[in-house]
């Protein structure tokens, strides 16, 4: 498997769990008002957490440290846009160095 491949598998994999984050969360708040029943909305709940679980273990594809789309020391969710161990940036992919 070549860099540039690793690279793309791995930001495939941030965005399936960015996109399952979403939808648990979307759950969640269907299940309260729809279906007012605890279970549904206790697993729709725990299935958030460990999607959000999952979004922060993201591993950055070049340093293998978690990519965190916020430094520890503020909570800056969407404008934050590199890692913030090597600054990387999100969904950059290395140049092939082979013809």
């Amino acid at each position: 498997m070549t860099e540039a491949a690793r690279y793309k598998q791995a930001w495939q994999d941030r965005r399936a769990r960015v996109f399952m984050l979403c939808a648990m969360i979307v759950g969640f708040g269907v299940s309260l008002r729809a279906w007012p029943s605890a279970l549904i909305a206790g697993g729709c709940f725990v299935g958030t957490l460990i999607a959000a679980y999952g979004y922060y273990e993201f591993r950055c594809p070049r340093c293998r440290e978690r990519f965190l789309p916020f430094p520890r020391n503020e909570l800056a969710f969407w404008w934050r846009r590199q890692c913030q161990n090597c600054g990387l940036e999100k969904n950059a992919i290395p140049e092939d160095s082979q013809p």
